[in-house]
This record gives C-alpha cells, structure tokens and sequence, in this order.
C-alpha cells in the first residue's frame, strides 16, 4: 500500500533538492503551490500524470517516489513521525480557532523531528514564526498532550529566508524563536 506521507517526503526531498519553492514546483508541473503543499504534507496524493512528471524532474522513477528507500528509512520514519505529529496538531488546533487565522498561521507550516528529537515547526516567515511561538505555544502544547503523542520532544519554530542573490534556494534559521521546554 502505498502512503502518502512517504510521497510527500520524497517529493519534498525532491523539490529541496532542485532548490526550488512550492511555487516553483507547481509552475513545473501546471498545478498550484497549495497541491505541492498537500502532497509534502501527505494529504492526499498527486495524480499519475503528476508522479511522471515528478519522476523525470526528479531523475527516478515513480516506483522510487512511492516507496521509502531503506538506506533512508531511519531519517524518514523521522519526518514521517513529525509530519504525522504536526498533523494531529493541527487538526486539534483547526477546531478552536478562527479558519482565517488557523490558514495564516499554521496553514504554510510543516514539522519534522530533527536527529536531537526536535520537532521542528518550519513557518514560511519570521513574522509567522514569533507569532505561532508567542500567541499559540500553550495551544500546540495542549494539542500534543491531548492527542497523546510522544511526551519526550522539544519543541522549536524556525523560519525559511533567502538568503544571496539566489532566491530559489532557503535556509532554515533556528537563532530566531525556540523554546527550550520538554513537552
């Protein structure tokens, strides 16, 4: 069976990869940056014309995008955990704030548990980051308690910026917001 959360990790990787945004994936492929963002999200799965293009963009095959590689399947089950976390917390957080604030805030993240055992909140700006760190922290900290996920993360908001005159490329700063907090 194939799971959609490995998919969205390898395309992921994949568009890291190629240095290019999910913007800049979806212009390649004719669709939005919002179906890029679901698929990394492993929220649903791009359709067959999609996962061709997506091999040949990629140089591999769609058998490759479907399944975890086992050299990788330690950082994968990583970022599987992560994503699958993240996504808990989101859909508890969904049902108690406001639709607009919940897709400006916590819409454009992902999350994945870094080799510290991190879970890491990836926020598209470092306005997005403060603010989930300063106005949602105790909400997060409430999901993951009530979703009965692990109990041995920490957890840190980074934020992506460009950096150079190479603006398809982005770095994930850690130095703006963190909490050092076991949850």
């Amino acid at each position: 069976m194939v799971d959609p959360v490995v998919v969205g990790v390898n395309i992921l990787e994949g568009r890291k990869m190629l240095g290019l945004s999910q913007s800049g994936l979806g212009d390649a492929l004719r669709v939005s940056h919002q179906a890029v963002s679901k698929w990394e999200r492993g929220e649903c799965l791009p359709d067959i014309h999609a996962l061709v293009e997506l091999a040949k963009l990629f140089s591999s095959t769609v058998d490759e995008l479907l399944h975890e590689r086992e050299e990788e399947k330690r950082v994968l089950t990583a970022q599987q955990d992560g994503a699958v976390i993240w996504q808990r917390v989101q859909a508890w957080i969904r049902e108690r704030i406001a639709e607009p604030s919940y897709r400006t805030y916590f819409g454009p993240t992902q999350a994945y548990i870094d080799e510290n055992g991190e879970l890491i909140v990836q926020c598209a700006t470092p306005f997005q980051a403060e603010w989930l760190f300063s106005r949602y922290t105790h909400l997060i900290l409430q999901a993951l308690e009530e979703t009965k996920v692990r109990s041995d993360l920490m957890l840190r908001f980074i934020h992506a910026s460009a950096y150079g005159a190479d603006k398809h490329k982005t770095r994930f700063q850690s130095d703006r917001v963190s909490l050092g907090v076991s949850i």
